[in-house]
Parts: structure tokens; sequence; C-alpha cells
């Protein structure tokens, strides 16, 4: 598992599994399944590509 911390060092999502989907980022990336940690959406699962670091799909 990995995890990605805003500024403030505090976690906001983990990738619980390497799950590819059969969509794609409007960067052209394929994306995957992360499950949200912040305090609005705890356990929350969505999907984003790699390479993003704000949590949505383009």
């Amino acid at each position: 598992n990995s995890s990605y911390a805003n500024e403030k060092g505090e976690k906001m999502w983990r990738r619980t599994s390497e799950v590819t989907l059969d969509e794609f980022c409007g960067c052209g990336k394929r994306t995957i399944m992360v499950t949200s940690w912040t305090d609005n959406n705890p356990g929350r699962r969505y999907a984003t590509c790699k390479g993003n670091k704000n949590g949505r799909v383009s």
C-alpha cells in the first residue's frame, strides 16, 4: 500500500491494490481504484490515475 500526504502531512488516500480499470483518465493513463481516508470520506473508493495527486479523474 502507498499513501499520499497533503502539505500538512495528513494521509489523504492509499492504494489498497493495483486494480487497473478499463477506463482512461483525460491525461491518457489508465485509472486505478484508491480509497480515501479523509475525515469527510473515510473508506470511500474512487478511480484516479497513477499520476494524479488531486484524487480525480481528469
